[in-house]
């Protein structure tokens, strides 16, 4: 027969990883999501359509990362050449730049020209590398 000791630790470890899985089962998947939505969004940057955005509306997405909240904004884009649409997208921003988000302020941002839908934001409140609209 096993031993009293033997089986109060294996008690504990089993309980402990069964407490333990889940909580890094969410973090590995959080971060795994920031870490592909960053590597899309730079890709788009690289590659994407420049065009004027102005912000309709932003809400808080209740992520904080290194004390930056992230923000899905409501754009409506302005491709050079094309008809206005709307779309959506989400960012980390500052503390500092939260101010810039309000309704009507100009960003810059690039987007998918095969899916428009993918838009990135390139700049707050600037005109850097998008055409006048």
């Amino acid at each position: 027969m096993p031993n009293a000791a033997a089986l109060s630790v294996t008690l504990i470890v089993v309980l402990s990883l069964l407490v333990t899985l889940p909580f890094v089962a969410l973090t590995l998947v959080f971060v795994g999501r920031l870490v592909r939505n960053s590597a899309r969004n730079r890709a788009l940057l690289a590659k994407g359509e420049p065009a004027q955005a102005f912000i309709l509306s932003a809400a808080d997405t209740g992520v904080t990362v290194n004390d930056s909240p992230q923000v899905r904004l409501r754009l409506e884009i302005r491709p050079a050449g094309r008809p206005p649409y709307e779309a959506q997208t989400t960012l980390l921003v500052g503390r500092l730049q939260v101010g810039m988000l309000a309704p009507g302020t100009p960003v810059c941002v690039k987007f998918d020209p095969t899916d428009p839908s993918r838009v990135a934001v390139e700049t707050l409140g600037g005109y850097t590398s998008a055409p006048a609209a």
